[in-house]
């Protein structure tokens, strides 16, 4: 029987050091922003606690069948003595990039020091941008601090250019976000696995834009269907007809761009909005991240949720079987509201806790 393991892995090593048994542990992994997980501990297992829960020391791993399904920094840790219990919080690696320029505080290596540091990408794909983005947090720095343990894209020549100024402070979340936000912008995953080392990495995955992660099918309505607790749920709250990005400047020297949202629903009524971008100079530009946004908040957002049993009994796929970025295909025998059909879906986000139940949630594979 595939059961869940956990370790504490240093991040100066990144390496290993406990494996360790909680009394409650969870996760969930989210496309395009910081993964999250906790995990609570009793202090009289025999570990030195204080150690294998230092924040921003130690990373908690989460294996099913001794594969990294998510691997999250101790942020947050907090000892109850009448509970005999340590509760930890965590975040995933890209937490880190909010906390990080191109440039650093004190430079080591390569890693320069203000004011040098303006960060160019220069005709590259959208993995290379990536790519040239996170190469000075992976290498060319303090190699127990600053490094991180990157599996970076290729590099590749394309149509993507963009200067993130030093003197705009630009952090590295923040440069990631813009290219996720850009029109054909990519979606973004750090994957943690085991390096043949025995080390912790994380694979970063980009998109074209959206990810290709394979597929799986599940049946809801089957008689002994493994997906129980199925919502569907249509939300308009941040749904435009129409956006106006608007940029660097002010009065009537603030670039306007503007597009439509042709895929809105026919008869659904008018909703405007406008954008700011105060970063963007260019019209171009605007105008682009414009039809960014319409396409991204010009449609109703339809999303659904359910849990699904996990074990890979009976040739269902197993909890080792998700990722985000995997196309779900859901089909219904008899519905009220989707009748005999298969839907196919883009997974977004997943949730595991120390059950073989995972919950899942997936949207329309649509445009970026």
């Amino acid at each position: 029987m595939i059961v869940w393991t956990y370790k504490i892995v240093e991040h100066s090593s990144m390496r290993p050091i406990a494996r360790v048994e909680p009394k409650a542990a969870s996760f969930t992994r989210i496309l395009n922003a910081v993964s999250t997980g906790g995990a609570t501990f009793n202090v009289r297992d025999g570990h030195d606690w204080l150690r294998l829960t230092a924040v921003w020391a130690m990373i908690f791993v989460a294996e099913w069948d001794g594969v990294p399904q998510y691997a999250g920094y101790v942020i947050d840790s907090r000892y109850s003595k009448t509970k005999g219990e340590i509760t930890i919080k965590t975040e995933c690696v890209r937490t880190v990039f909010a906390r990080r320029l191109p440039f650093a505080v004190i430079g080591t290596g390569s890693v320069p020091e203000y004011p040098d540091g303006t960060l160019k990408v220069d005709r590259k794909t959208w993995p290379a941008a990536v790519r040239e983005i996170l190469r000075r947090q992976a290498q060319g720095g303090d190699p127990e601090r600053w490094n991180l343990p990157l599996v970076l894209p290729a590099d590749a020549t394309g149509g993507v250019s963009r200067t993130f100024w030093n003197y705009e402070f630009w952090t590295i979340e923040q440069m990631l976000s813009e290219l996720q936000n850009a029109e054909g912008g990519p979606d973004l995953d750090f994957d943690p696995r085991w390096s043949t080392a025995g080390t912790l990495e994380w694979v970063v995955r980009v998109g074209s834009p959206r990810l290709s992660r394979g597929r799986v099918d599940w049946h809801v309505d089957a008689s002994r269907s493994a997906v129980t607790d199925f919502d569907a749920a249509w939300n308009g709250q941040k749904s435009f007809s129409g956006v106006h990005t608007i940029g660097k400047g002010s009065e009537k020297k603030m670039p306007v761009g503007k597009a439509g949202a042709p895929i809105m629903p026919g008869g659904t009524v008018f909703l405007d909005g406008a954008h700011p971008y105060k970063e963007i100079s260019n019209l171009a530009q605007l105008n682009a991240q414009a039809r960014s946004d319409a396409a991204a908040f010009g449609q109703i957002t339809q999303q659904w949720s359910f849990k699904v049993e996990g074990s890979g009994d009976r040739g269902l796929p197993a909890i080792g079987d998700i990722s985000l970025g995997l196309a779900a295909a859901l089909t219904f025998s008899s519905d009220p509201i989707f009748g005999p059909s298969t839907h196919l879906r883009y997974v977004i986000s997943y949730s595991c806790d120390m059950t073989n139940i995972a919950s899942v949630e997936v949207q329309d594979i649509g445009p970026n």
